[in-house]
Formats: C-alpha cells, sequence, structure tokens
C-alpha cells in the first residue's frame, strides 16, 4: 500500500514538474519575441471579401491582389516573395471559383440536357462560365484561348477532365502578369464538362 501511494506521489510531482517547464519555456519565447530576439510570425488579414452575390451576378470579375489581402507583422528580417504572395492569391482566387461553380453546376444539374444548358446560359448571360465538349467545341462562352506559351488550354481542359472529372489550371494571358484562373467540372452529360475563370494580374 505504502509502495503504491508513493507511485502516485511521485507521477503527480512529475506531472507538475513537466507542467511547470513547459510554461515556463512559452514565457522564453514571449519574451524573447517582444525583444526582438525571434521574428513574428508572418501573419496575412484579408482586407476585402469578395460578395458572394458579386460573384455570381457580376458577367467579368477581374480580382486584384493588392485589394484582397495585406501582410502584417512582418519583421525586418522576414521577406514575402512575390511567389508567396502569388499562391496566396491563388488560393482565394480557386476558393471564388469554387463559389462560383458549385452555383452554376447546380442549375446546370437541374436541367440535364444540353439545349435546355445552353439556354440558361444564353439567358443569364455569364461572361466568366463557358460550356465545352471532349471533342473541342465550344457551345457557350468563350474557351478556345492559347495563353502566352502557346499551350492550347482547351486540349489541357480536355485531359483533366476526362482523368479527373475536373480541376484547376493556369494559364499565361499577355506579359504584363495577367493570368487566367480555370475551374472545369465535368457534367456527365453529352461529354460536356463546365467552366468558370478569372483573370487576374500576378505580382
Amino acid at each position: 500500500m505504502k509502495k503504491r501511494f508513493i507511485r502516485i506521489i511521485a507521477i503527480v510531482l512529475a506531472v507538475m514538474f513537466l507542467g511547470f517547464s513547459f510554461f515556463s519555456f512559452l514565457n522564453e519565447e514571449e519574451r524573447a519575441v517582444d525583444k526582438g530576439l525571434i521574428p513574428k510570425r508572418i501573419t496575412i488579414k484579408p482586407v476585402k471579401e469578395i460578395d458572394t452575390v458579386e460573384i455570381l451576378q457580376n458577367p467579368v470579375l477581374e480580382v486584384s491582389g493588392e485589394e484582397l489581402f495585406q501582410v502584417e507583422e512582418i519583421p525586418e528580417a522576414a521577406v514575402v516573395s512575390d511567389k508567396e504572395k502569388d499562391e496566396i492569391l491563388r488560393d482565394k482566387i480557386f476558393e471564388q471559383l469554387e463559389m462560383k461553380m458549385h452555383f452554376v453546376y447546380n442549375k446546370c444539374k437541374k436541367i440535364n440536357t444540353q439545349k435546355g444548358i445552353v439556354r440558361m446560359l444564353n439567358e443569364t448571360q455569364y461572361a466568366d462560365v463557358f460550356l465545352s465538349d471532349f471533342h473541342g467545341n465550344t457551345f457557350y462562352g468563350s474557351n478556345d484561348k492559347e495563353d502566352i506559351n502557346a499551350r492550347t488550354i482547351i486540349l489541357e481542359e480536355i485531359q483533366k477532365v476526362r482523368k479527373y472529372g475536373g480541376g484547376f489550371i493556369v494559364s499565361e494571358v499577355d506579359h504584363r502578369g495577367t493570368k487566367r484562373y480555370i475551374l472545369l467540372k465535368d457534367l456527365e452529360l453529352n461529354d460536356l464538362f463546365l467552366g468558370v475563370d478569372i483573370y487576374s494580374k500576378a505580382f
């Protein structure tokens, strides 16, 4: 009984010691950050959320990276490269594309005929939506574009939709850094697939 009691006391003391050591370590790190010995973490704070209604109704949506976010708490030693900013911008654009795709795709699936889908898209007049098939035909919107690197984007789209059922493609539009961000999804109807896109300048 005494041995068991001694073991329990030993375990309690060990846990208390470890907890005290851990909190001491955290306090030391905070003091080091305050003194400038350890740089603060880089945090990215959105300054403008794109309104969902604007995304769904605006025929052409061009996004500016400077409007989407700002970088805060950057110590002198830390540098955020243009490549890192582009990655953050791309992620935010893809979120907007997914929201748009979800909205338009569900409308198309309710109709479920090629003729009806084309009629609905013509009535809504989406300039940032296109409807194509696996043979390279585009029935709504503009999708027969090459980028500045002579990539035939529609062929890449067909391969991606055939293989994965959809996905993202980024195309370079001009030498000023404008990119076309494209999200694709298979409609599983007459070899049709749906696409939504956004144009944005890179950093």
